[in-house]
């Protein structure tokens, strides 16, 4: 169990174990843990020990305490369907049965756009691109960072409302599309967390991230419709690979 002579601190072995706990099925989502009393008796720690680890799971959204009811984990982590099909996050949120959330964080026309934003458009040198960055949320808790570039056909997403609507069925109401991610050009990577994404995913800077990277295609006009990219935090964010 705890290892008191280990060079890692008590509360950190502490909350491995309980991670552990927790993947493994011992312990539910919205299952309720024991108290923090059984919990120091459990590994034979101090409460301050148990009350450290917890906070910190607690700051991961991996628990949360309910006031007068206990310590509790967290809904089933978001699943995002890496299929062939485009889905919009509103979607995705409703198939894993939760209720989708935008702050729109960034809303520009870009004069200079990187070259490689160019080619993946497949737009020529010195186009414009449009750039819609959001913090996404599922059940108010933050899930992902989305940023989207977009040819300027698309500059009527400049005067809608991104944060209390999908953007996909926005798209869709002006825009007579078929949207698909192409299949061979979407990459999900490892990084860590600096301090603006931190603050916005609520983690710790240098937190392991998710990124993936994508291409959305206009199957009707045959041609590219975004660059898709987006950053996750791992325990919240699972990726289900359909091909």
């Amino acid at each position: 169990m705890i290892n008191s002579n280990s060079i890692t601190p008590l509360y950190l072995q502490v909350k491995e174990h309980i991670l552990a706990d927790i993947h493994g099925g011992k312990y539910q989502p919205n299952g309720r843990l024991p108290s923090e009393k059984e919990l120091a008796a459990m590994y034979n720690v101090s409460m301050i020990t148990i009350r450290r680890a917890i906070s910190e799971l607690v700051e991961e959204y991996v628990l949360q305490k309910k006031q007068g009811k206990g310590t509790f984990v967290t809904k089933k982590s978001f699943s995002r369907p890496y299929s062939q099909s485009a889905l919009s996050f509103t979607e995705i949120c409703r198939s894993n049965g939760m209720q989708a959330s935008a702050k729109l964080l960034r809303r520009e026309v870009i004069s200079n756009p990187n070259p490689n934003i160019l080619k993946q458009l497949a737009l020529p040198e010195g186009s414009q691109v449009l750039l819609v960055e959001r913090l996404r949320y599922a059940d108010e808790i933050p899930i992902v960072i989305e940023r989207n570039y977009f040819p300027m056909d698309y500059a009527f997403l400049m005067d809608l409302d991104l944060e209390r609507q999908s953007m996909y069925q926005l798209i869709r109401e002006h825009k007579e599309v078929d949207l698909r991610p192409v299949i061979g050009q979407r990459f999900v990577t490892i990084a860590k967390a600096d301090a603006q994404i931190a603050k916005h995913l609520k983690i710790r800077e240098s937190t392991p991230v998710l990124q993936y990277v994508g291409l959305v295609w206009e199957m009707l006009e045959d041609r590219p419709a975004h660059t898709s990219y987006q950053i996750g935090y791992g325990e919240q964010m699972d990726f289900a690979l359909c091909f």
